[in-house]
């Protein structure tokens, strides 16, 4: 008698094969895999790979860039810090000497004059050089009356936006707020303004560490 053979609709439908003993083929799961295989062929040929690498790449030039800002604003505040002490000590050599040097002395002139000089060193110190040297930190440290302030927005790899607020320490209004003194032999400071200058110079230095508690704080975040 001669076999008949099965018709298609006979034929039992199993998507798993058999294969050498011990192992079994999922056919779906190796058809997804293979199709997940073709996608990621698919990003890398379509140049999407590329695009998120520029992007990575770009994320952490402007996390390194936003964290040489901060190293540079941190050495910046110590700098102005030095210069606080030593315009302290100057003020306090005038009026604490005994007697006095009086008002259009020599002496007295030539220490108010050094006021003067540190004062304006705080506040180029806030000023960065030309570039190529120059960085960021102005944006942190500087005087916004002088374009130079702000703060730096920065967005981690996470995703994350992480503000580095400005912590002005220039020696002006909004910053540290340090007095000028009159030192010219027509018209010197009076004991008065150089106590009132000593004040606020003790302010100041308390203002100047509630900043770089605000940097350290957001040199934390962006580095988390």
């Amino acid at each position: 008698m001669a076999i008949q053979p099965l018709n298609n609709d006979q034929v039992p439908v199993n998507l798993t094969r058999t294969a050498p003993v011990g192992q079994t083929v999922d056919v779906q799961n190796g058809m997804k895999n293979r199709n997940a295989a073709g996608d990621s062929v698919a990003f890398v040929a379509s140049g999407g790979a590329n695009q998120e690498f520029v992007r990575i790449d770009s994320t952490k030039e402007a996390i390194a860039s936003a964290a040489g800002a901060i190293h540079a604003a941190g050495k910046v505040m110590n700098a102005i810090s030095d210069n606080i002490a030593k315009m302290k000590e100057t003020l306090e050599a005038i009026v604490k000497n005994y007697p006095p040097f009086p008002p259009g002395s020599d002496e007295r002139l030539k220490l108010l004059r050094s006021y003067s000089s540190l004062r304006k060193q705080i506040d180029a110190l806030t000023v960065p050089p030309l570039p190529p040297d120059g960085t960021e930190y102005a944006k942190i440290v500087g005087d916004p009356a002088a374009g130079e302030s702000g703060g730096i927005k920065v967005t981690t790899e996470k995703g994350d936006v992480v503000m580095i607020n400005a912590q002005e320490v220039h020696a002006g209004p909004g910053g540290l707020d340090l007095p000028e003194l009159p030192a010219m032999p027509e018209r010197d400071a009076t004991d008065d303004e150089i106590y009132h200058a000593l004040g606020k110079l003790d302010v100041a230095v308390t203002t100047l560490g509630i900043k770089q508690s605000g940097l350290a704080a957001d040199a934390r975040r962006l580095l988390a």
